[in-house]
């Protein structure tokens, strides 16, 4: 039983009875499926038929729209180039009297618009109508009495007055009588933007709009043409040969219920009209026969403002399968009876035959790229069926998955460029205390570790936080830029500005697309750029800035990297700012503490009252070395004196404390004894020297200081256990005057609340002067 399972199972079908199988059932369906198509061709070759009519005809729309498209844009670049517009801007002020320039102007014209084959004439009219210049065929310049001639009237000048009036700079116009022409009007604008005259150009419809109605040589024949709607005229554009079947067709009911809008637009129809056909007669001759057409019609405006509809037709007895169609309306459907199992055996034959070496080469070759090996010959690439495309479809993919290791070891040797790049910017910038050094050497990193970035500059905002000063930038554009000054305002409409007002990179992947690039004169190959802000906390105080040479150079892996140095950049230009600021700190208290030790010394010498302080030692000597001392002040170096008579040399080191110069020590020494040591050897000793001086000058002020203290103590002591207010008064008088040896102390009270304690008038007795003698008997306080 189980043997008999597997024998209905195709899985275990050996290949030729799985292809005869297959064979079998593909030919059966086949046959299905023809008859099918047999039954049902008429029915499908009709919906293929409209199809295909719909399908040309948004075809020859689309060209026809974009032909008139490229038209218009033509004129207008011409009209809206600054220098053109001045030259048409004057000749239409000055009405063509300059002959040189009208000549130019002309050249111009004919050669920027009617040369290109897209108008056939081009008119520069004022807005009086009066033709001041023009180009192409039909252009008289001036009349007889050689007055500008006046257009006025003409259709296309009051189409431009339209035009003018709906405040528009441009409009398509087609002619509503006479012969077919299509205009595109112009509306020249000054300097100060008002109209100051028309531009109307006639597109050449025989080179541009007449070679788009033909069809594209399919089997299916098409007629097309256009016409204007609504026009009291029948505006037909087509070729001169096929103009008449045009007009024919234009008088057919659904044709004309289409123009008056009682047809739906872009539908197809069934319909009939009489047209000349020419035929052959029974002599050979070329004929011309009155004959009724059988079409199907599509209709379809080509736009609303143009007013052009679009008619396409082909034959109504046109066929989409001529050969399918033949073949099932004849004897052939016996033959394929018989031809099919022929043929049927015949494939699983040959398919059995080719199917195994195939497949084994395949095989063999996924073995190899199993074990790392991706250049294993496949054969079967040569053949040009099934097999062959599944061997070019397995190579496909080998190299795919060998590119994508390529790929991957290539995202990972940018990745390992990127770590070395960060951790070279890391390194730099933790060692780097200078800002300017920093930032010019991390933007050179920047440039040199990434080669899709041409330019790196660094901004940082000024004290207000108005500007974005230019810091730091490579190459010789840098340069310019810094020798500029170049700065951005923050919030301003380019990359730094944003970024310096929002926080976040901004990134413009294409400048000739991007509404926040600022294009810079002095990089001009820039096409897509990254500004990223350099961040302190919730704090901005600048932004990197890369430029790149190709569009969309900076996929989000990249800018993440960027992201990161930035962040460093910005840790590192505050940490050197704060090392900066606490070297000025640094240099601050140091100039105070010189000044106070300049301050103190000065008022120990006060207190001394002397005006120098010296002391000698040894055997004086006839040299004068007063010279060598004050160079030794004045430079706070150790100057070292010129060789006597004596054998001697003298030598003077300034006394330094605290970066304060408070004199010099000078020695003559024995020439011959004299070296580096004893230079080293004095500037110790006078090192040492300053240190004792100091700290006895602090014992002494220490002193000075708990005698004060103790004195103050002992006299508030005594005041405080006396109770009578004299003597208080008497107490003071006498202690004070001990305390600061003087021969005679006074204390005088003023009682009245209206006068200072000035020198009293020998009548005043609103005060008391209390005198005392520290060495006598005080005086009693006496009342005036």
């Amino acid at each position: 039983m189980s043997r008999f399972l597997r024998i209905l199972n195709p899985i275990s079908w050996p290949i030729w009875l799985k292809l005869t199988a297959l064979v079998t059932t593909v030919m059966v369906l086949v046959t299905l499926i023809l008859v099918l198509v047999a039954l049902n061709l008429r029915t499908v070759d009709n919906q293929n038929l409209r199809s295909f009519l719909e399908g040309e005809a948004a075809d020859q729309r689309e060209a026809i729209i974009e032909a008139l498209n490229i038209a218009r844009t033509t004129l207008n670049n011409f009209a809206t180039d600054a220098a053109r517009r001045d030259s048409l801007v004057s000749a239409l002020r000055d009405s063509g009297e300059n002959s040189a320039a009208l000549q130019a102007l002309t050249q111009t014209l004919q050669a920027a618009l009617v040369d290109v084959n897209y108008y056939s004439s081009v008119r520069l009219l004022d807005l009086d109508g009066l033709l001041i210049a023009g180009a192409g065929r039909g252009i008289p310049l001036r009349l007889g009495d050689d007055r500008l001639q006046n257009e006025s009237r003409s259709e296309a000048f009051q189409a431009a007055e339209t035009t003018r009036v709906r405040n528009r700079t441009q409009d398509l116009i087609v002619s509503e009588l006479g012969v077919p022409q299509i205009y595109v009007v112009q509306v020249i604008l000054d300097e100060n933007n008002l109209a100051a005259g028309y531009l109307i150009a006639t597109i050449n419809s025989a080179d541009v709009i007449i070679p788009l109605l033909r069809g594209h040589g399919t089997f299916v024949p098409t007629f097309s043409y256009l016409i204007r709607r609504s026009s009291s005229d029948t505006i037909i554009f087509a070729a001169a040969n096929e103009r008449p079947r045009a007009q024919d067709s234009a008088q057919s009911d659904p044709v004309r219920r289409a123009l008056d809008g009682l047809r739906e637009r872009g539908s197809v129809e069934d319909y009939s009209y009489e047209s000349e056909i020419e035929e052959m007669d029974e002599n050979g001759r070329l004929v011309s026969q009155l004959r009724t057409r059988s079409v199907i019609g599509y209709y379809i405006d080509i736009s609303a403002e143009s007013r052009l509809a679009l008619i396409v037709e082909i034959p109504a007895d046109s066929t989409y399968f001529p050969t399918l169609t033949t073949l099932f309306t004849g004897n052939y459907v016996f033959v394929l009876a018989i031809a099919m199992p022929v043929l049927a055996l015949l494939l699983v034959l040959l398919f059995n035959q080719f199917f195994v070496t195939p497949l084994q080469n395949v095989r063999q070759a996924l073995r190899a790229m199993s074990k790392g090996n991706f250049n294993e010959p496949v054969e079967a690439v040569a053949r040009s069926d099934e097999f062959g495309q599944l061997a070019i479809a397995f190579v496909e993919m080998r190299e795919q998955v060998q590119a994508l290791i390529a790929r991957l070891e290539q995202r990972i040797a940018a990745r390992s460029r990127d770590i070395q790049a960060t951790q070279e910017i890391s390194r730099f910038a933790a060692t780097q205390r200078d800002i300017q050094i920093l930032m010019n050497r991390v933007v050179e990193l920047i440039v040199q570790y990434f080669p899709n970035i041409y330019h790196a500059q660094i901004f940082l905002l000024d004290p207000d936080n108005r500007y974005a000063v230019l810091r730091s930038s490579t190459g010789e554009p840098g340069r310019k830029l810094l020798e500029r000054g170049h700065r951005l305002q923050v919030g301003s409409l380019s990359v730094i500005g944003r970024v310096t007002e929002q926080g976040q990179y901004i990134v413009a992947r294409d400048t000739a697309t991007s509404d926040v690039h600022r294009r810079n004169e002095f990089l001009p190959d820039t096409r897509s750029e990254l500004a990223i802000p350099l961040r302190i906390g919730e704090k901005i105080i600048g932004a990197l800035d890369v430029q790149s040479k190709k569009p969309d150079a900076f996929p989000e892996d990249e800018i993440n990297v960027l992201q990161t140095m930035a962040d460093q950049i910005a840790v590192a230009i505050e940490n050197a700012t704060l090392y900066q600021e606490s070297l000025r700190s640094l240099a601050e208290i140091e100039r105070s503490k010189r000044q106070q030790t300049q301050r103190d010394w000065e008022e120990y010498m006060q207190m001394e009252r002397v005006r120098e302080m010296s002391s000698e030692y040894g055997t004086k000597t006839p040299l004068d070395i007063s010279e060598l001392r004050r160079q030794a002040i004045l430079h706070q170096r150790t100057m070292i004196g010129r060789p006597t008579e004596r054998g001697t040399i003298a030598i003077a080191v300034p006394v330094t404390l605290r970066g304060q110069v408070l004199g010099a020590a000078e020695w003559e020494l024995p020439l011959a004894d004299f070296g580096e040591d004893k230079v080293l050897l004095a500037q110790e000793l006078v090192n040492r020297l300053a240190v004792s001086m100091e700290n006895a000058r602090l014992f002494q002020q220490s002193q000075l200081a708990t005698e004060r203290e103790r004195l103050v103590n002992t006299i508030s002591a005594k005041l405080t256990s006396k109770q009578d207010i004299n003597d208080i008064l008497q107490t003071a008088l006498r202690e004070v005057g001990q305390a600061l040896r003087a021969p005679e102390v006074s204390i005088r009270m003023n009682w009245s609340e209206t006068k200072r304690p000035t020198a009293p008038a020998p009548e005043d007795t609103s005060y008391v002067e209390v005198r005392a003698h520290p060495n006598g008997v005080p005086d009693k306080p006496t009342e005036e």
